[in-house]
């Protein structure tokens, strides 16, 4: 109707069995929409209002046999989600989400129903994990990933594809944890300070496990771990992960569900500077970001023999491939600076 699609929409097959429904209204998908398989038995379910997911949500991933259920409302996770892999060394993840944040105890389990990882969240943030050598930060980062695009929590614990090779050098397996799992940059400084050859090679076992696993299993071997900083993974000691703070409070702001912010702090940023006054880069990112930066709290210039950070000081950095929290954080990490939220601003200054 005037150029927009209106109503009930159907698809059947040769012999008239119902194979999906979804429906338009001005446009905009609202209610149901639902695909059958030839037997009758539901495949996916997602509802929508508005053309905003909201409702029941049930979902196969993409070319594998997993699937993920829960609940969306007015476009965020909310309530008690399931995702259900095949073949991997976990089974099952179960979790729960309050307006768009994880929250309480999620836990990984293997085919047997044996706990494998378990961490605790409150307001999107992680308290604890169990085992706990495993790094709270990676613990976030994938989970945080999963409340915009649920398929991805699955990828994240997958077991291997049959035609990925079981033996591989150490640097690789850190490499396909990054690309493949957690979507990061790989720092193997870690392995050299620990006086580990990258080159080695590493049999990935038992069959099924997943990249994470596999990684965690080797590095524990030598008292190390590997740990998620400013969109980097880095290796360290196990001590090292547990005592490492971020200085810079980036990691501590959690925008609200829904705002201009939370859109933009997980997007991806670039900046890619010389001896650009520090003003103008904040400039550049609010702008980009369509977000507000307040540098009230840092001074304009220098006084004569100052070395502190004003607007003035000139930076030279290079960051791309990570989200503009992270990238935000390695140039507050860079000029010893440290950010907060108040309201919907990000507020920068002098680190205390």
């Amino acid at each position: 109707m005037r150029g927009l699609v209106e109503g009930p929409q159907q698809w059947r097959n040769g012999r008239g069995k119902l194979l999906a429904v979804e429906s338009f209204v001005h446009g905009k998908r609202q209610g149901p929409s639902r695909k059958w398989d030839g037997n009758g038995n539901l495949l996916s379910e997602e509802n929508y209002d508005r053309d905003i997911l909201h409702g029941p949500y049930l979902k196969p991933i993409e070319n594998s046999l997993h699937k993920v259920s829960g609940s969306f409302e007015r476009g965020v996770p909310n309530g008690e989600w399931k995702w259900s892999l095949e073949g991997s060394d976990i089974q099952q993840i179960t979790g729960e989400w309050r307006e768009g944040q994880p929250d309480g105890c999620w836990e990984w389990t293997d085919r047997a129903g044996r706990s494998k990882l378990a961490a605790k969240f409150e307001a999107g943030e992680v308290v604890s994990v169990e085992p706990s050598d495993f790094s709270p930060r990676v613990m976030e980062h994938v989970v945080r990933k999963a409340g915009r695009s649920p398929e991805t929590l699955a990828y994240s614990f997958q077991r291997p594809a049959d035609s990925d090779s079981r033996e591989l050098s150490l640097e690789d397996l850190v490499d396909r944890v990054c690309f493949g799992n957690l979507g990061a940059i790989p720092d193997v400084s870690g392995l050299k300070l620990a006086a580990l050859d990258s080159a080695r090679k590493v049999v990935v076992e038992p069959a099924g496990i997943s990249w994470l696993f596999a990684l965690r299993g080797e590095l524990a071997q030598h008292g190390l771990g590997y740990d998620l900083r400013y969109g980097a993974v880095c290796i360290d000691t196990l001590e090292g992960i547990a005592a490492w703070q971020d200085v810079t409070g980036v990691l501590s702001i959690i925008p609200a569900v829904r705002s201009r912010l939370h859109e933009e702090w997980s997007s991806s940023t670039l900046i890619d500077v010389v001896e650009m006054p520090l003003r103008d880069v904040f400039v550049f990112l609010s702008e980009t970001h369509m977000v507000q930066i307040d540098t009230s709290r840092l001074p304009e210039t220098a006084a004569s023999g100052e070395t502190k950070t004003t607007l003035d000081t000139p930076v030279t950095i290079n960051v791309q491939s990570v989200s503009f929290r992270d990238g935000l954080g390695l140039l507050l990490k860079q000029l010893e600076l440290r950010a907060w939220l108040a309201g919907e601003t990000i507020v920068i200054g002098p680190r205390q």
